[in-house]
């Protein structure tokens, strides 16, 4: 599963970016919903050692993925956010295009559970899921999501440490699946995959499918 960060543009467009301030991640400067896609599409983005490319909008990223890969859309709606968007615009584009395009292999998830009761109550056939800082007690995160019909919990990875295998446990008698964030080391994504952790977001892809392949083996 491919996952992407979205915000909304000053002229309404969601684009696939992680932080407000422009300035994290391409060559240029200002805040994503103070500015239009026009003037995002001519900022350039590093991407590693690819050449610089422009950021895409979700539309854009949606239809390239689309039959290729599931994807996750992250919206990034934190209240206090530059940005914050109360009557959750970014979603409603979000479910928009998701229905526009017959996306059915997706995940909307956020760190505002008001943005995810949103998108239940819009677009109910849509899995959905919390995402939990380090610091949260994921606890009382798991029975809200089961209250709430969420799919998915998405706990950072600390937190779900903390927490144990109880946690996964609980969660899969609950019918909730368990994402945990973001883990790059080899021997905690094995940890994470024998406790039965159902994905594991990571920035090295290709170790964490080789690393989750051959717990599966090994676990018959």
């Amino acid at each position: 599963m491919i996952e992407l960060d979205v915000r909304l543009t000053a002229d309404g467009v969601p684009v696939v970016i992680h932080d407000p301030d422009v300035a994290a991640t391409t060559d240029g400067a200002g805040l994503v919903h103070e500015l239009t896609v026009r003037q995002l599409k001519a900022l350039r983005v590093a991407a590693g050692p690819a050449p610089p490319t422009s950021l895409p909008t979700l539309r854009e990223a949606l239809a390239f993925l689309h039959g290729r890969a599931a994807v996750e859309i992250d919206i990034k709606n934190d209240p206090g956010d530059p940005g914050f968007d109360a009557a959750h615009g970014t979603a409603g584009h979000v479910v928009d295009l998701l229905h526009e395009l017959q996306i059915r292999s997706a995940l909307v998830t956020s760190t505002n559970p008001a943005t995810v009761e949103w998108v239940r109550k819009r677009a109910p056939e849509v899995p959905t899921g919390v995402e939990i800082e380090a610091f949260d007690d994921p606890w009382p995160w798991l029975e809200y999501s089961a209250r709430y019909g969420h799919a998915f919990l998405l706990p950072d990875a600390a937190a779900l440490l903390n927490a144990g295998q109880q946690l996964v446990d609980r969660a899969h008698a609950l019918g909730i699946q368990i994402d945990a964030w973001t883990v790059d080391d080899p021997e905690t994504i094995a940890q994470l995959f024998a406790w039965g952790v159902d994905t594991v977001e990571t920035d090295d892809p290709q170790t964490a499918v080789e690393v989750r392949d051959r717990i599966r083996r090994s676990h018959g």
